[in-house]
């Protein structure tokens, strides 16, 4: 990849408070340092002594208004940071040490440096684990003093190799994940790899992806436990299995009196939990049977009369009778209640009665 721009270019910048990106996570204001390879050095006021990789810078805006004042430092403060030839040589100064890599975006990660190659490092993060960067794709690097814990005794292990294809070959057979996150994240078994590209196989697809768009992967050991192995290991060791079928079957072990205690006091619990589902049922049970009964003694009856349109709805449920009446013209609903005529109100009472009539013969019919 060619740089972005020109040595000279940059050389006359240096001194100078430039924002590196125009905009994005990577955007930053510093005060450009030096150069020495293939990064940049710039003095930011609030995250230190950030590395930018010159292959990916694309824009350096310089404020003519007035830009902040950074403090001055000594001559020498920057030439430990300076002394590096490139890129690859400023991580192998950082090995063991928690850095950041690129400033933001799903790419960005936070972890223990743990291993270094030709063309790749290895980060050791909490979300992750073991993770695999490629030094060609990598914007920014910097050094966090202030989540530096202490060394690890032990570090996991790693399958180094001297170059990034050698690490392929001997993952060969594991499952990996390609990129942190947007469309091109794609995860599966690395079944074969060459010169420009990888073959990953997931489910009933076939993924081959060129070795030089990857810009990071995380890879898992076939022999290694699962999670959830690995927690029974650790709360039980290996006999934790059989313990567990036991508990699934309900059978209890006698380990004393004390066990027994609580055997008993155990069965007693599951006694007046089956209790109180067994009357749950029961009431629900009823309830259904109750709904079954209502809707079969539930008839609904529609009556029309000829050229009038009027529909009759009767319903004999309880011997509760009702009548809907709605006069298509006028645009009326009317209720009837057959039960206590007088309480109608002001209605049509002749009306009424040969409903009532006509509505008794159809009931008895349709009831019989």
């Amino acid at each position: 990849m060619a740089n972005s721009f020109d040595a000279a270019t940059l050389a006359g910048l240096i001194g100078k408070v430039l924002r590196i990106y125009k905009g994005g996570p990577e955007s930053k204001l510093g005060k450009l340092v030096g150069m020495n390879g293939d990064y940049l050095l710039v003095d930011t006021e609030n995250e230190g002594v950030i590395y930018y990789n010159i292959q990916h810078i694309k824009s350096l805006v310089e404020d003519l208004k007035g830009a902040p004042r950074f403090p001055d430092r000594p001559a020498d403060f920057y030439t430990r940071y300076l002394a590096p030839l490139n890129l690859n040589a400023v991580l192998t100064g950082m090995k063991y040490e928690v850095i950041r890599v690129d400033r933001g975006g799903p790419e960005s990660r936070v972890g223990r440096l743990v291993a270094i190659g030709t063309d790749y490092f290895v980060i050791l993060t909490k979300e992750d684990g073991l993770l695999i960067y490629q030094t060609q794709h990598v914007r920014s690097i910097t050094e966090e003093p202030n989540q530096n814990s202490k060394p690890l005794n032990t570090y996991p292990g790693f399958v180094e190799a001297a170059t990034l294809a050698g690490v392929y070959t001997n993952l060969n057979n594991y499952w990996i994940k390609i990129n942190r996150g947007g469309p091109e994240s794609v995860e599966g078994v690395l079944s074969d790899n060459s010169a420009d590209h990888i073959v990953l196989v997931k489910n009933k697809e076939i993924f081959r992806i060129a070795s030089d768009h990857i810009r990071n992967f995380s890879y898992q050991d076939p022999s290694l436990a699962t999670p959830d192995e690995a927690e029974a290991q650790a709360n039980g060791g290996g006999g934790g299995g059989g313990n567990n079928d036991e508990k699934k079957k309900g059978v209890t072990t006698n380990q004393g009196s004390g066990d027994a205690d609580s055997g008993e006091n155990g069965n007693g619990r599951r006694n007046v939990w089956n209790r109180k589902r067994r009357k749950t049922n029961a009431r629900r049970n009823r309830k259904r049977f109750c709904k079954k009964v209502c809707l079969k003694r539930m008839k609904t009856i529609k009556i029309c009369f000829g050229k009038r349109r009027k529909t009759t709805k009767i319903c004999c449920r309880k011997r509760m009778k009702r009548t809907k009446i709605c006069f298509r013209k006028r645009m009326k609903t009317n209720k009837f209640c057959f039960r206590n005529v007088s309480k109608c109100g002001n209605r049509k009472v002749k009306f009424i009665q040969v409903l009532r009539k006509a509505a008794k013969r159809i009931v008895r019919s349709r009831c019989k």
